[in-house]
């Protein structure tokens, strides 16, 4: 008898922390949905970069339609100067919020229809209309800021 009551309770707690974690990732899961849905849209980013004849002004315009990011480059002239798309996933690792990019290919640009293999990531920061990236790199931490892009009405 006891052996049954020992099984049955133990049946009771697995089941209720079972329900409790699921109860934490569909918040998860809702909070990265949420995320997501704030992400659509077009986001642009500027800088600057030394070359042989000075600096020159980068921009760049995010776009991000469902779970894939393509991202332009424009150079001063306002031309293309590359365009490459990515397939991104949203998770959580404590309290960071992670971008994980796969799949990246270029479209337009110099390399055009090179693929590079595996997966990045850095963590990623939405608030209101600014998007900000933390990125590592060898001399520790940057963070990029990317604004939103409003779309203009048709009158």
């Amino acid at each position: 008898m006891k052996g049954k009551i020992f099984i049955g309770g133990l049946v009771v707690l697995v089941g209720f922390f079972g329900f409790v974690q699921g109860k934490i990732w569909a918040e998860e899961d809702k909070d990265l949905k949420e995320d997501l849905r704030k992400l659509q849209g077009k986001w642009e980013h500027t800088f600057t970069v030394k070359g042989e004849q000075g600096e020159i002004k980068i921009r760049k315009v995010k776009e991000i339609k469902d779970k894939t990011e393509t991202v332009t480059w424009y150079l001063p002239d306002g031309k293309v100067y590359q365009v490459n798309q990515v397939d991104i996933k949203l998770e959580k690792k404590g309290k960071d919020r992670i971008l994980t990019y796969s799949n990246w290919k270029f479209l337009e640009g110099p390399q055009k229809g090179k693929v590079i293999p595996g997966k990045g990531s850095y963590v990623y920061k939405i608030d209101g209309d600014v998007w900000t990236e933390v990125v590592e790199t060898e001399d520790g931490k940057i963070e990029i800021q990317w604004k939103r892009v409003k779309e203009k009405k048709e009158d």
